[in-house]
């Protein structure tokens, strides 16, 4: 028998006893999955008032009139064939758009919704029938709800609180809109290039402890942001993150081991932007380089505890359940938590937002397989044995 299915029976007998554009973006057209048409070879073609660039087995919105009223809907044919994609050129200066309605065709809106000069666009609406993407009062997300893909420009409110299901924020979802303030929950991973560009009235973002990267031209452009704190979660931040970010007054970088883009406008302006982080890290080594002021942050940096480790030893063994059941008892008699948040992610092995006796026996299963050999890390364990 595999020896991760036997201490499969023994993780769940525990179980049971233990819970008694713009900025150089491409036009070029992204195709999607099942697309077999070669991206060069297209010919533009004008339907209905509307511009296509025309394939052999689909059609992707290129251009649309610039006196189109109220709400835009995207045909789902084009010439017979179906429309799948819109370009970022397709919504460019239409002062009087209030909306557009995407139909089930379109399955890939990358960079598709840059609304340059369409500052009413306030409505975003997917045909519930629709593979790939889905609407929630007016922003647009993948099907499944990880990924955020776009915000219309006059989405109202000052403050966006990114929903909890979403893991990635996607390339220009934030593009020109006039929110001033942007909190992200802890699933989120990924802030991807240009996502958050150009926003005129951004001032503060509050990334996801769990964010692990920055990408292109993130926050290019946004004047008014203050300062940015980036978590030692965040192993990269690529070039011109926070390109002319002119209000930018610090930037603290709590990685010591950061990749930071080698550029001298990765981080934010020199002449005003001070950056912090550790002794000796690799964000003193850039401000250093690029002339950039830099301050020291006091201390060392906290060292993350691996998933299981809930001591914080070094090591996944019975100490760890026992310390997870400490704090299962406290919390059950109406206590409060004294964990910190790392400790709070490495004591919920199996992810469902709770520290209990569930957590404490998997480690147990987990612990007797290393003791007879196992040498798979916790997470490829019970996943292995689901």
């Amino acid at each position: 028998m595999n020896k991760k299915k036997l201490f499969a029976g023994a993780l769940s007998l525990a179980m049971m006893f233990g819970t008694a554009l713009p900025l150089g973006m491409s036009a070029a057209p992204s195709l999607t999955a099942g697309i077999t048409a070669n991206a060069s070879d297209y010919e533009e073609v004008e339907v209905d008032g509307l511009t296509y660039a025309m394939y052999s087995d689909h059609a992707e919105l290129k251009y649309t009139p610039s006196d189109i009223k109220g709400e835009f809907v995207i045909p789902s044919t084009a010439n017979g064939l179906p429309v799948t994609h819109t370009w970022s050129s397709a919504f460019w200066s239409k002062t009087e758009m209030t909306g557009v309605f995407y139909p089930a065709s379109v399955t890939d809106i990358s960079n598709g919704g840059c609304f340059v000069g369409s500052e009413k666009v306030e409505k975003l609406t997917v045909d519930e029938n629709n593979p790939e993407y889905c609407s929630v009062d007016n922003i647009i997300m993948s099907k499944d709800k990880k990924e955020l893909v776009l915000l219309p420009p006059a989405y109202p409110g000052k403050e966006f609180v990114v929903p909890e299901t979403i893991e990635s924020i996607e390339s220009c979802a934030f593009y020109n809109t006039s929110i001033e303030s942007i909190i992200m929950p802890e699933n989120v991973k990924k802030v991807s290039y240009l996502s958050c560009c150009r926003m005129p009235k951004l001032k503060s973002v509050r990334f996801s402890s769990n964010t692990e990267s920055i990408g292109n031209g993130a926050f290019k452009d946004d004047v008014m942001l203050e300062s940015a704190d980036i978590p030692a979660s965040v192993a990269k931040i690529d070039r011109g993150a926070f390109e002319k970010c002119t209000s930018l007054g610090s930037i603290t970088i709590n990685n010591p081991e950061c990749k930071v883009a080698d550029y001298e406008d990765t981080l934010g302006v020199k002449e005003t932007t001070v950056i912090r982080g550790y002794a000796g890290s690799t964000a003193q080594t850039y401000a250093e380089k690029w002339g950039y002021k830099f301050e020291a942050l006091e201390g060392g940096p906290t060292k993350a505890i691996s998933l299981g480790d809930a001591n914080g030893d070094g090591t996944v063994d019975a100490k760890d359940a026992s310390f997870i059941l400490t704090e299962y008892s406290k919390l059950s008699t109406g206590g409060a938590s004294s964990l910190t948040d790392e400790q709070k992610k490495a004591c919920d092995v199996n992810k469902d937002s709770k520290s209990d006796a569930k957590d404490a026996s998997a480690i147990l299963a987990y612990y007797s397989y290393l003791s007879t050999g196992g040498t798979d890390d916790i997470e490829t364990f019970l996943n292995d044995i689901e």
